[in-house]
Formats: structure tokens, sequence, C-alpha cells
């Protein structure tokens, strides 16, 4: 008897995981593996991620002109 469940369970583990398998090549999880080494290099395009001079100014109580490079 716990042959049968162990058996019925093993097999159902490994079913699982090959449809999670499938489901990950689907969604397209492997199609580029080498990609993930060059995300650190791209640059944001987000706007807000960049303050500009005004408002980085304003930020810590200095105006823009008052900043020395």
């Amino acid at each position: 008897m716990v042959h049968m469940i162990l058996l019925f369970g093993s097999l159902a583990l490994g079913g699982m995981f090959l449809w999670l398998y499938i489901w990950a090549v689907r969604g397209g999880q492997f199609e580029d593996p080498e990609e993930a080494k060059y995300l650190m290099f791209r640059e944001d395009d987000d706007s807000e991620s960049v303050p500009s001079e005004s408002s980085e100014g304003e930020s810590d109580g200095r105006r823009a002109e008052e900043k020395t490079d």
C-alpha cells in the first residue's frame, strides 16, 4: 500500500515539474540566457529616476546655482 502511494506521489510530482518546465519554456524564460548579465549596463528611461537640477537643489535646501562641481 505504501509503495503505491509513493509511486503515485512521485509520478504526480514529476508531472507537475514537467508542466512547470513546459510553462516556463512557452513563457519565454529561456529565450536569451545571455541577456541577464547585460541588464545592469542599461540606462533607465524613467524620467523620475533622474531628478532635474531645480528639483535636486530644492531637495537638499540649496539652490542649483550654489552647487560646486
